[in-house]
């Protein structure tokens, strides 16, 4: 029965995660320019455009800002099963070609609701799943995602090969039929892990039914891992710097295609990274990896930093450009990508997991907005020094304050986190969750 369930909330994992790839990526350039053709043929190269292409960002940081509320007032299997349904609605709407202001409030709203579905997954994963499978469970989601991409943007290839406008609504399709999978699996899913054999504690704080204040003393550390960890996954200008590959791409290939293919090309580096770096995730302490991947990525950064600053012929200048992305994306997927997730679900106690991961994810979605919307509009140096100040000042914190949570039950984990005179102290031999 355990191993069932496992394999339940994996699949619930996987369909939530291509969901969400699917459709963080299903307003690009090509397919909003198709939107437009198909309804009064708005500028796509203005505000307009900058504005759809960043909606469902904003839907999605509004989601991180509300889904404490909603999860504690509806529980986990509602919230969940409620916005799946939500999800499914707003992508077939967005299918309908009537207006940009209406494809913007349908992406946002699609933003919002997979949003509060990706934030509430992991805390399933972290009360049900074994210890030694916590990991594994949470590196998927940055492969689902990244999958999800990939789907998404080898569709628009065949869409934009077929060089028929009207099929721009087979980009949203994916995102219907996943977040319908989402809703059906929800179904089965358990709000609470009642299980005989899981520890004394962890059965209290489940009961707990009042709302722990996140800013007592009792739950300082947390506080500060929540306000360093968000800003050092998405402050790191991943985004931005997958963008600019994109461009120099478009620049190499001999294709009227060439921007789509380069978007492919680099997702698929990016997936099968993702994926390589599962066995990693599962035998290796999460501290080693997730440092390893910050500093191998300010030094990427500040290399990229002195090519902008020193004389280059452009050929060099590009050439060179593609291999510290593929660097920057091999040092992302080692750490900041995979375990951002892992790391919210085990470190934060049960109690306040739910607020904590919604602080780290909204300021997540913030910073993931503004390096995002900074980039094209200051120098391309002024860019890489406030990303390098963002994961330097995180690091030093999380070096600090970030415990190892390998392989170590939620109990062990807490301990580390609580200050220690302001623990009820449990006399009990801590055990591992089965």
């Amino acid at each position: 029965m355990k191993s069932n369930y496992n394999i339940l909330i994996f699949f619930v994992y996987m369909c939530g995660g291509i969901a969400r790839g699917t459709v963080v990526n299903s307003l690009t350039s090509v397919i909003i320019a198709m939107y437009s053709a198909e309804t009064n043929h708005f500028n796509t190269t203005g505000s307009i455009m900058a504005f759809l292409s960043t909606s469902i960002l904003f839907g999605s940081m509004v989601g991180s800002f509300i889904a404490t509320h909603i999860i504690l007032k509806f529980g986990r299997k509602n919230s969940m099963l409620g916005f799946a349904i939500f999800s499914v609605i707003t992508n077939a709407a967005s299918m309908i070609p009537v207006h940009w202001i209406y494809l913007a409030i349908m992406k946002m709203l699609t933003g919002l609701c997979t949003s509060i579905i990706i934030t509430t997954i992991p805390m399933l994963f972290s009360e049900f799943v074994a210890p030694h499978l916590r990991g594994i469970f949470a590196s998927l989601i940055s492969f689902f995602i990244t999958f999800g991409i990939l789907l998404s943007a080898t569709l628009q290839l065949f869409i934009e090969q077929a060089q028929q406008t009207k099929l721009f609504y087979i980009c949203f399709i994916p995102g219907t039929v996943f977040s319908g999978l989402v809703m059906i699996l929800c179904i089965w899913v358990k709000e609470k892990n009642t299980q005989d054999n899981m520890s004394s504690s962890l059965v209290q704080n489940i009961e707990i039914v009042t709302k722990p204040s996140i800013f007592s003393k009792k739950y300082r550390k947390c506080l500060i891992i929540a306000l360093a960890i968000g800003p050092s996954q998405a402050g790191c200008g991943m985004n931005p710097v997958i963008q600019y590959a994109t461009i120099i791409f478009a620049n190499i290939f001999d294709s009227p295609y060439s921007g789509t293919l380069g978007q492919i090309l680099i997702t698929a580096v990016n997936t099968a990274l993702a994926l390589i770096m599962l066995p990693f995730v599962r035998k290796i302490r999460r501290r080693i990896l997730w440092f390893i991947s910050m500093f191998g990525t300010i030094v990427c950064l500040s290399v990229e930093l002195i090519l902008e600053l020193v004389y280059l012929s452009d050929s060099l200048r590009s050439q060179l450009k593609i291999v510290l992305t593929g660097l920057c994306l091999t040092f992302y997927c080692i750490g900041l990508g995979p375990l951002f997730i892992v790391i919210q679900a085990e470190v934060f106690p049960l109690e306040v997991k739910t607020q904590f991961m919604n602080i780290s994810m909204s300021l997540s979605w913030i910073a993931y907005i503004t390096t995002t919307q900074i980039y094209p509009l200051i120098p391309y140096w002024c860019s890489y020094i406030v990303f390098i100040s963002i994961e330097s000042i995180s690091s030093c914190v999380l070096f600090k304050f970030l415990p190892e949570t390998f392989n170590k039950t939620l109990d062990q984990i807490k301990a580390a986190v609580i200050d220690e005179e302001l623990c009820i102290q449990n006399d009990a031999p801590m055990e591992y969750i089965e």
